[in-house]
């Protein structure tokens, strides 16, 4: 039985690979992101199996503080 993820790491490791990838570009091999991340590759390949996984991850959290931001501002 697989393990459950944990929203709140797998929100934080996308944030950071996805500041590593801008920084060293897409090309960068999954082994040499969890490296840079911090995580071990399995770590890193059992939350996001695919960059567009990591990606869209990473999307919907940008896109989710942006909405807050926005709806705090309109109900101020």
């Amino acid at each position: 039985m697989a393990r459950p993820t944990e929203t709140l790491k797998k929100q934080e490791l996308a944030r950071r690979a996805v500041e590593v990838l801008q920084r060293e570009g897409i090309e960068l091999s999954v082994a040499r992101l969890a490296e840079a991340i911090g995580v071990k590759r399995p770590t890193l390949l059992y939350h996001f199996p695919t960059y567009s996984h990591l990606f869209e991850a990473a999307l919907v959290e940008l896109l989710t503080e942006q909405s807050v931001f926005v709806l705090e501002r309109m109900n101020a």
